[in-house]
């Protein structure tokens, strides 16, 4: 089988800011070739946090040649090719940040993470990061540069594909349980873990009336569901998962009952924009999603069934999913079960380079408890 492994260090913790790119080619099954180059990410400004983890001084990239210059080179060679990362929403996301920070048009490609399909390969093992899984499998590689971990990527895929019989990319749905994700020209399709879609029932308009026999936050899961259905079903998943765990945190941090409700729906209706960023930026952006979340979640409950909703709590959830990605703001107006329970669900997802950078996010004991018992 024939692939190429990715591998990105960035300069600091904006994803547009790669400063080391990897690539290793494998035909075959074989590896023929791996290729690596320093990048100056713009400004050549780096976060002494990331410096701490890959190494890479500013020094060393102050004379080298930023990304709209080396996608010059690379580009071809991943054209129409099939990439494989590990954690591939985390490097596929810096790709096409970068791609439209320097405005440059994405390329066509397919991809696939093996952090996502190591879980079936690898069922009940206490951490799937490169690291465990390299030295599990007696891989040795230096940790952090970007030529080590796409070669060390490469070995491990190798084995897993041999381990779960794997011969082409067709087996991908089957087999690994993954389905594969697609970059072309204006926008992405990300790969993940393949889940039974189930036929539901048309759902019937809410009356007014109905809000008296059911909780606000069966409401927004009802509209919520609508919106996604005709939009993009797949990020209901992920919603779920964030409104579960944002209650679950919220509770043991002894919230009240009406911060614990109001929280919830945040988190229901947190990545409501993402939808509408994708259409209308081709980019599912912090700003961006945040921008059209807000817009999106202010036309949902304006319903009438939502008339007995104070508008005081109304402005507080709008305003929740408008920031739901900033800490300092979830600080400060007391969102913080809602952010922890995002970046505890995107760490699940691959958004995460490593487990360091996520758990740093995190700051209440229940949160953290939550997270070392994942992670």
């Amino acid at each position: 089988m024939d692939f190429i492994t990715i591998d990105f260090e960035t300069a600091s913790n904006k994803y547009a800011s790669p400063c080391e790119i990897g690539l290793t080619f494998v035909k075959n099954d074989r590896i023929i070739g791996t290729k690596s180059w320093l990048i100056r990410p713009l400004n050549n400004e780096y976060s002494w946090y990331n410096i701490k983890i890959h190494g890479i001084q500013p020094e060393e990239t102050e004379n080298e040649p930023e990304f709209d210059q080396i996608w010059e080179e690379i580009q071809p060679l991943v054209e129409n090719q099939f990439l494989i990362a590990h954690n591939a929403a985390f490097d596929m996301r810096i790709l096409r940040n970068t791609l439209e920070l320097y405005h440059l048009p994405f390329p066509t490609l397919d991809y696939s993470c093996s952090c996502i399909f190591s879980k079936t390969v690898w069922p009940d093992i206490p951490s799937y990061g490169l690291a465990p899984l390299c030295e599990m499998n007696h891989i040795t590689f230096k940790h952090h540069r970007a030529g080590d971990d796409s070669e060390a990527t490469a070995k491990l895929i190798l084995i897993a594909f041999k381990k779960a019989g794997i011969k082409s990319i067709n087996d991908f749905p089957e087999k690994l349980n993954t389905e594969i994700g697609h970059i072309f020209k204006g926008g992405y399709h990300p790969s993940k873990k393949c889940h039974a879609i189930r036929k539901t029932k048309k759902t019937t308009k809410i009356t007014k009336a109905d809000a008296n026999a059911v909780e606000v936050k069966d409401l927004v899961l009802k509209d919520i569901i609508q919106y996604y259905a005709k939009k993009d079903i797949s990020q209901l998943d992920h919603t779920i998962k964030v409104a579960y765990f944002t209650r679950a945190i919220a509770e043991k941090e002894k919230y009240t009952d009406k911060e614990i409700e109001t929280l919830e729906i945040a988190a229901l209706l947190h990545d409501i924009g993402c939808p509408n960023s994708q259409e209308k930026y081709s980019n599912t952006l912090p700003d961006n999603q945040e921008k059209e979340g807000m817009i999106v979640a202010q036309q949902i409950l304006t319903n009438d069934y939502y008339s007995k909703v104070p508008n005081k709590i109304k402005a507080d959830i709008i305003y929740m999913v408008g920031h739901h990605h900033q800490k300092p703001k979830a600080i400060e107006f007391k969102f913080m079960p809602l952010f922890e329970a995002d970046a505890i669900v995107n760490m699940t997802e691959g958004y995460f380079k490593s487990t360091a950078i996520a758990r740093k996010l995190i700051d209440s004991k229940t949160g953290l408890e939550i997270f070392d018992n994942m992670f």
